[in-house]
């Protein structure tokens, strides 16, 4: 995974295309977390901020990997935020949370090929 812009908004490269940001960071190393083991880290030439490539993810800041699959399928199907929970093994808020974080990536999937469809 190479990431597709710095996130910081102060920097230059916050706005740019992947193309024009892919000489622009370096591997920074790894660090460790109990929920997916080792990440990768990266940092920017230019602003010198680090990040990981979970920034990039719809998992970013969440402290337990869920099927998003599972939820998405389970919402097709009308069913309650907390029974979704309970066939997971987890608390309505962090069904709640996962289905917005899906809707927001679904409305800029939609809003990147809207420009092919007009």
């Amino acid at each position: 995974m190479n990431p597709p812009f710095c996130p910081n908004p102060k920097c230059v490269f916050h706005n740019a295309r992947e193309a024009d940001y892919s000489k622009h960071w370096y591997r920074y190393g790894y660090h460790n977390t109990k929920v997916v083991g080792k990440v990768r880290r990266f940092k920017c030439k230019a602003c010198h901020k680090s990040f990981s490539e979970r920034t990039f993810s719809v998992h970013y800041y969440t402290k337990k990997n869920l099927d998003l699959k599972a939820i998405s399928m389970a919402v097709k199907r009308s069913e309650s935020v907390n029974s979704i929970g309970r066939q997971l093994g987890c608390n309505w808020d962090s069904i709640t949370n996962r289905i917005n974080r899906l809707g927001r990536s679904r409305m800029l999937a939609m809003q990147k090929q809207l420009p092919s469809l007009l």
